[in-house]
């Protein structure tokens, strides 16, 4: 198993190094000249929506097994690099492992990455559709966002349990802080994205880099069998008009994000193990 574990691990790092080369090699230096700065405000704001979303995940694991330890949230980040792999399956079933190192059942885990995933297209795709709509057509987007609202009040208020058939119990009200939390790490999110595009001075206004960056997000994470949404996001953010160098260079700091992170997470489950 061990030895498994190892021979995927060094395909994993042989695709991420191949596909940031091939970034690197479509990037000119030149287009970022004088505003670095933009570009490491980039980086520590998605890592930022990382930390969101893995406390969003944690959470989501504590729903599904109260007694799941704290540390869980560390699988989060240790399956990241595994998204580059030619399948979802594989960042899936690698976070059902580390998370198992960390002390959480492979069968809980599955189960609270299932409706972790689905909080996040949900929440991505409202918070997407709410800025788009009030965008191109201000009525619509104020009725989503009052049926929104109205949804989340009432969760709110009613503090109900629904009972998902070989899932787990939700509570509305439990499940209403989770949309928001998850959808508060795309907004941070999708600022690191326009952070990205003002340091190649790409003019685009910091809504529409918001509900640009949740919808290609949750568009990807539909497209199991792209490895990191590879074409997906390129694909939309084109037909937006977002030009070449800055797709180019978001890309980047998506992967150096997904790199360090996911390197530092595995070396922290490796040690934990070890005590």
């Amino acid at each position: 198993m061990l030895i498994t574990q190892v021979v995927v691990l060094a395909v994993v790092i042989y695709y991420v190094a191949v596909y940031a080369g091939t970034l690197l090699s479509d990037f000119r230096a030149d287009d970022l000249r004088g505003r670095e700065g933009w570009l490491v405000l980039s980086g520590f704001l998605y890592l930022a929506c990382y930390g969101l979303q893995a406390w969003h995940s944690q959470l989501v694991c504590r729903t599904v097994d109260p007694s799941t330890p704290s540390r869980t949230w560390f699988s989060f980040f240790a399956a990241q690099p595994y998204k580059y792999l030619p399948s979802s399956l594989f960042t899936f079933s690698f976070r059902a492992k580390y998370a198992h190192d960390m002390g959480m059942p492979v069968k809980a885990s599955s189960k609270a990455q299932i409706i972790e995933y689905t909080n996040l297209i949900i929440s991505a795709l409202a918070l997407g559709g709410i800025i788009f709509l009030f965008n191109h057509s201000r009525p619509l987007g104020i009725t989503l966002l009052f049926v929104l609202a109205a949804a989340g009040a009432a969760a709110l208020v009613l503090r109900k349990t629904v009972r998902i058939p070989k899932l787990a119990a939700l509570s509305t009200h439990r499940e209403a802080g989770l949309l928001a939390l998850s959808a508060t790490g795309w907004t941070v999110a999708g600022l690191a994205f326009w952070a990205s595009l003002v340091a190649v001075q790409a003019e685009v206004a910091v809504s529409e880099a918001v509900a640009l960056n949740s919808l290609a997000f949750a568009i990807s994470i539909l497209a199991v069998f792209a490895p990191g949404g590879l074409g997906v996001r390129e694909a939309l953010f084109a037909a937006n008009g977002i030009a070449t160098p800055a797709v180019v260079l978001w890309r980047l700091v998506t992967v150096a994000v997904d790199a360090v992170a996911g390197a530092a997470a595995i070396a922290a489950v490796s040690l934990s193990k070890k005590r």
